[in-house]
């Protein structure tokens, strides 16, 4: 087994930032924020 990408940590914390950031900005009273962005995240998160 190959040892790990040393850049991996990196990006899961980029990740995580991004993810953080946007999860509060998913529900509103527009269809896309509602529905669209909101079926993404579900996605993101699983």
């Amino acid at each position: 087994m190959s040892d790990p990408d040393p850049r991996s940590p990196a990006m899961l914390e980029a990740a995580q930032r991004h993810t953080d950031a946007a999860v509060t900005h998913v529900t509103g009273s527009h269809y896309a924020g509602e529905h669209w962005i909101a079926c993404y995240a579900v996605l993101l998160l699983a």
